[in-house]
């Protein structure tokens, strides 16, 4: 399939834009077109060649996190 043009964006919300009016393909994180999977506007495609994250990884020097690394941390732990 030959494919002519190209659009180049900044963000996800402006790439998911472009999807959603038929542009072509958008690879995004699926968190951010939740909304728009379940309402069938989008669809998922190449899902057997979409990693999976398996969560954030912090690595810090000592055991001891400073202040402001413990709030980061903290924050990373939070699950809705």
């Amino acid at each position: 399939m030959r494919v002519d043009g190209q659009v180049i964006v900044n963000s996800s919300p402006q790439l998911i834009n472009a999807a959603l009016e038929g542009m072509g393909l958008a690879y995004v994180m699926e968190q951010s077109v939740k909304e728009h999977t379940a309402r069938e506007q989008l669809q998922p495609v190449l899902m057997d060649w979409c990693p999976s994250l398996m969560g954030f990884h912090l690595y810090y020097p000592n055991r001891r996190p400073s202040p402001a690394l413990a709030v980061v941390i903290d924050a990373l732990r939070y699950k809705k």
